[in-house]
């Protein structure tokens, strides 16, 4: 089965379908409460099963902590993301607030806006809300506007 997410093309076979399915399931179980920058990390990496790389005992902690960022994890689990929330008005405008934060209109850049610091816990309850019970996603959703009140 082929996908076209993003201007890119995926072959999902059984494999990206499982991984697929294990960050939807993070999505929705996981939590994202984070303090500093090193939770934040962690926190992505556990929602998105990102990699870990073996760290460089020359190199400092937190050096290591920023180049144990897995980047073809981090693509492709905001592929998913954007391929199953795109079509709804609310993750439109949440993108189209977040990509105004870069002086863009590009709803990918609006969405990896989102899974920045300052808004990926707010971004993932949304997400949380819209994955559990899509029916009661909207404008009066709490995470929705807390989001939108942050970002707008």
């Amino acid at each position: 089965m082929f996908i076209q997410t993003l201007g890119k093309e995926y072959k999902y076979d059984n494999t990206h379908i499982y991984i697929m399915e294990i960050i939807l399931q993070n999505i929705q179980t996981k939590d994202s409460t984070y303090y500093n920058d090193v939770s934040y990390r962690q926190c992505l990496r556990n929602m998105f099963e990102m990699n870990e790389k073996i760290p460089h005992k020359e190199i400092d902690d937190i050096t290591n902590d920023e180049n144990n960022y897995d980047e073809e994890s981090m693509s492709k689990a905001m592929d998913i993301v954007y391929e199953k929330t795109k079509d709804n008005i609310l993750f439109q405008n949440l993108y189209q607030h977040g990509a105004a934060k870069m002086f863009s209109l590009d709803q990918e850049i609006g969405m990896a806006v989102l899974c920045s610091y300052d808004y990926f816990h707010l971004f993932h309850m949304c997400l949380q809300d819209f994955f559990l019970q899509s029916s009661q996603f909207n404008e009066e959703n709490e995470s929705y506007k807390r989001l939108i009140h942050k970002i707008a």
